[in-house]
């Protein structure tokens, strides 16, 4: 959408007799009418609602820049006894300000913008971008990781994670800061999206209420999904791994993904189910994809159920007051399929950790 510093024609409704077409080749012009933009149907809607006029105008009307808007409207939800707004516009203001040190891919302001533009082109609830501004805590939520992530690739850890936390007690939106979302993301209702520490979204994705993007628990370091350009991940849907969500792809709602998707895959249902692959470039075996699923998804159950039998066990030894398991052999939580390996307890490390 920003992308080479070129936006498309897009009309955006002002209201229910006005629209406004925009076209432009710089930044600086995009920047100013979309901030244009969003004065003007915000006074539209004061008009239309004169009883919001504390909130318009305190949220949108009397800031200088887009920039500053968004700060003001984050930190008065996240400000509390201890952490004020003021405080947090400070952080805000310095994690905005490294942002734009580092190019446009980071530039909090430009992805802002795009996001917002994607919340009103693609979700039929939105009537306007002020809509989705002042009222939309998918949008919020994401602005606010999008601070945090600066602070996180800035080493301003602590900081970073503070937001984070913040962002989960607010909206409800759990999403590790060292996450990296690129624009023109729309997070539709937002609630309980959980998204990893080592996850990529793609340019131009969607996605709904629910969304797991999550590690599987037996990999460290790069350990979650990468997702590839314009993705749609419908609600409560849950992918795990070091995996890569081919661009174009659709997730239907509550799949369980596991495996890697080819660009432009249609895949549904737990387990998985590959139902369409739109992508001339890929020889693909839809049944046979559909086997490795299978496969896959059997694989985290077994591994869940040997860990539960695990705990079980220490459980009684621990009740019979055995504290040292060395001459105690249990069955190891990685079994080959038939052939059950049986260790000592004490080399085992799930019961390592434990202990």
């Amino acid at each position: 959408m920003f992308a080479n510093n070129i936006i498309r024609i897009k009309r955006i409704q002002l209201n229910h007799f006005q629209s406004i077409k925009l076209i432009s080749n710089n930044s600086i012009s995009i920047k100013s009418n979309i901030w244009s933009m969003l004065r003007y149907q915000a006074e539209d809607m004061l008009k239309r609602e004169p009883l919001l006029k504390p909130l318009i105008e305190e949220s949108i009307l009397q800031h200088r820049s887009f920039a500053d808007a968004l700060i003001y409207r984050l930190a008065t939800k996240f400000a509390g006894k201890i952490l004020t707004s003021s405080l947090w516009i400070n952080v805000f203001n310095e994690s905005l300000h490294i942002s734009k040190s580092l190019g446009d891919e980071f530039d909090i302001e430009r992805l802002a913008m795009e996001d917002l533009i994607a919340v009103e082109e693609r979700d039929p609830a939105c009537r306007c971008i002020a809509q989705a501004f002042l009222y939309f805590k998918g949008f919020k939520s994401i602005q606010s990781h999008r601070f945090a992530h600066i602070l996180w690739i800035s080493n301003r850890k602590d900081l970073a994670l503070v937001i984070q936390a913040r962002n989960s007690e607010v909206f409800g939106v759990d999403i590790h800061p060292g996450a990296n979302i690129k624009g023109g993301l729309m997070v539709d209702h937002a609630t309980g999206v959980v998204i990893g520490e080592t996850a990529t979204v793609g340019r131009n994705c969607s996605m709904l209420h629910g969304v797991t993007l999550g590690g599987t628990g037996n990999e460290i370091g790069d350990r979650h999904p990468k997702i590839g350009n314009n993705v749609l991940i419908g609600c409560q849907a849950t992918i795990l791994g070091n995996i890569t969500i081919g661009d174009n792809s659709k997730i239907g709602s509550g799949s369980m993904i596991l495996k890697s998707l080819f660009p432009g895959t249609t895949a549904v249902g737990n387990p998985c189910r590959i139902l369409n692959i739109d992508n001339n470039d890929v020889n693909h075996d839809i049944d046979k994809l559909n086997e490795l699923n299978d496969v896959s998804l059997f694989s985290i159950t077994k591994r869940v159920a040997h860990v539960n039998r695990n705990y079980q066990i220490v459980n009684i030894l621990q009740d019979k007051g055995i504290k040292t398991w060395t001459n105690v052999w249990i069955p190891k939580v990685w079994p080959d399929d038939s052939d059950e390996e049986w260790i000592p307890a004490h080399m085992n490390p799930e019961l390592i950790r434990i202990n």
